[in-house]
């Protein structure tokens, strides 16, 4: 396996409605930039997840207030898990 761990660029964005949010990420190998197509985000202990497009952007639609955790994964790299912190 590859010892690339994942470079995520990660931008909250809130939703209004039903304070529900958007979490959006766009997933890069770290040592080259380059996007990676196909890789996986999941909101850990929900089967809320979603993959990435051609440019890597992955998007995670709505994800409840409070303490998140989010697991992002891509075949031949190491995997990845975030704390993230929605607001109430």
């Amino acid at each position: 396996m590859k010892k690339i761990f994942l470079s995520i660029l990660t931008t909250l964005l809130l939703s209004s409605g039903f304070a529900q949010h958007q979490f959006t990420a766009t997933i890069r190998d770290k040592a080259t930039k380059e996007p990676l197509i196909g890789a996986t985000a999941i909101l850990v202990g929900t089967t809320n997840g979603a993959t990435s497009n051609v440019n890597g952007v992955v998007i995670l639609n709505d994800i409840p207030e409070g303490k998140q955790i989010i697991a992002f994964s891509y075949v031949g790299y190491a995997s990845r898990v975030d704390t993230l912190y929605f607001p109430l």
